[in-house]
């Protein structure tokens, strides 16, 4: 089995490119379908999680299906700190630095010691009314936490029979829905309505992210086990369930039925049989989806710098000005964060992966995989 799903990893650039492309650009002068579409961009972030589960359980399936123990466990969150935290660290040391002198970052963090400890810890969406020095953190925090929590999720969808898997699928998914009856989303400007997935803040996103990371490893199991899954990944499945997800982005009562296609879309992906998955395969795709964690984080500070092009743009008479300005902001964010993948992340990650095994005494194991908040 390959180390990469380069399908998936097309996937993950693609959503990184909607986030983007969503804060950017959703507000600007559009047909309100356009805008539907754009502004539905928070649904990445569902993806993203349910992206994260299957991968991490598919990476990692051999440390916890037959072993279960402190060295597979200190092991994992190793790995899983060595791929998140330097650049997390960084993006949010230089957002702390612009709001110190006086520049508004989107979501205007409130400074105070608690939020700067909880955010050191990525623990900003545990519970305390904390901002996230970095607008797109909150999402990173939660899947830190599920991080914490794989052991006990490997429990329940990698190790032992399938009807346990099934149970704990069936619970998690009769709670979302408990929840999302109780609680109709944390968008101020949107209307509250059953089935939107507008949870950004503490408990929603904790309930909201950690579910979707546990219907990842569910797919994971349901791949891994499950011999008739493999007509998820035919073209008659994948075209109809991406053209419907397409259509889904048009209103926020399907949202529910948005992440419910993910899963399926993920694991027909997995198998990499189709035209569709070898579309998602290709090479722009998949560059998006090698750098796309550096785009998530680097995006948000970056967006700053949007005010000063369009002044500049309008000195040029340039037409559509406002719009010019945010799409080549845009091609200066990709070229950054391909920068921060090469020179940033993956030395770091590569670096702390030594440091573990040198001074634990432990290999470094799998090779290096990617999957992001």
């Amino acid at each position: 089995m390959r180390s990469e799903i380069r399908s998936l990893t097309g996937l993950r650039g693609l959503a990184a490119i909607w986030v983007m492309i969503g804060h950017y650009i959703g507000d600007g002068p559009a047909s309100q379908t356009v805008r539907d579409v754009v502004e539905h961009m928070y649904l990445a972030v569902d993806i993203f999680m349910v992206l994260s589960g299957f991968v991490l359980a598919r990476s990692h399936d051999a440390d916890f299906r037959q072993t279960f123990g402190v060295r597979e466990v200190a092991r994992f969150l190793w790995r899983r700190l060595a791929r998140i935290y330097p650049i997390y660290f960084i993006s949010s040391l230089v957002c702390l630095l612009l709001v110190v002198t006086g520049i508004d970052v989107w979501g205007s963090p409130v400074i105070s010691a608690p939020m700067l400890l909880t955010n050191a810890f990525m623990a900003q969406s545990w519970g305390g009314p904390y901002d996230g020095l970095n607008a797109v953190s909150w999402s990173i925090s939660t899947e830190w936490a599920a991080n914490l929590l794989f052991p006990v999720f490997a429990a329940l969808f990698i190790r032992g029979p399938m009807r346990r898997s099934v149970v704990a699928v069936s619970v998690t998914v009769a709670c979302l829905l408990l929840f999302a009856a109780l609680h109709n989303g944390d968008a101020p400007d949107d209307p509250p309505m059953f089935g939107a997935l507008t949870w950004y803040s503490y408990p929603g996103s904790i309930v909201r992210c950690t579910s979707e990371f546990m219907f990842g490893m569910f797919c994971w199991r349901v791949r891994r086990d499950v011999p008739g899954s493999a007509w998820l990944g035919s073209d008659r499945v994948l075209l109809p369930a991406v053209l419907l997800m397409s259509a889904i982005t048009l209103s926020q009562r399907w949202d529910m039925c948005f992440l419910l296609l993910s899963c399926g879309l993920v694991v027909g992906f997995s198998y990499e049989r189709s035209i569709v998955a070898a579309g998602f395969a290709s090479p722009v795709p998949r560059w998006l989806g090698m750098i796309s964690f550096s785009l998530y984080l680097w995006h948000i500070p970056m967006l700053q710098l949007a005010p000063g092009i369009t002044a500049l743009m309008e000195r040029l008479d340039i037409w559509q000005p406002w719009l010019v300005a945010h799409i080549l902001l845009m091609v200066v964010v990709l070229a950054v964060s391909a920068v921060s993948f090469a020179v940033i992340e993956r030395p770091a990650q590569r670096y702390l992966q030594r440091v573990f095994a040198t001074y634990f005494g432990l290999a470094a194991g799998h090779k290096l995989a990617q999957p992001l908040p």
